[in-house]
């Protein structure tokens, strides 16, 4: 049955691919930890995770309110679980990422280049075994301490 007044609709070479982006980042908080030293050894800052964003705030001074975004950084899939530590002997915090994509990243602040930068990444997957639909938890010892 064809209708007269809805006419089947029109095939463009453009409406063939459906192509789909997102205008605007992820605002809903994931995952947070603060306070942290994570850029330098005398600032306090806030980690917040964002779908597959990581976003580090400088807490500012008593006299001035409110938070001071110092820099940000892509991830490869959404962050599960988010934690800091400091190595023996460092002045500043590293911070532990685990995605849903059962990933692992340890990440540092370079303050020559001023950005986030990976000191080591793996995998915890394993791939004779089904995906858990369990959260992930994590825990690390602030101090780098080895059990």
């Amino acid at each position: 049955f064809r209708s007269p007044t809805f006419p089947p609709p029109a095939i463009t070479p453009m409406s063939a691919w459906n192509y789909f982006v997102t205008a605007q980042p992820a605002t809903a908080v994931e995952r947070a930890l603060g306070p942290v030293k994570f850029t330098g050894a005398h600032d306090a800052e806030l980690v917040v995770a964002r779908g597959a964003r990581l976003d580090i705030f400088r807490l500012r001074e008593s006299d001035q309110r409110g938070l001071q975004q110092v820099c940000g950084h892509s991830l490869n899939g959404k962050a599960v679980a988010l934690c800091a530590l400091r190595p023996r002997g460092g002045d500043r915090d590293l911070l532990v990422v685990a995605t849903e994509k059962q990933q692992l990243a340890v990440l540092g602040y370079s303050t020559e280049e001023e950005r986030v930068i990976p000191i080591a990444a793996g995998s915890f997957a394993d791939p004779s075994a089904r995906s858990s639909e369990q959260l992930a938890i994590s825990a690390c010892d602030p101090h780098g301490r080895r059990s």
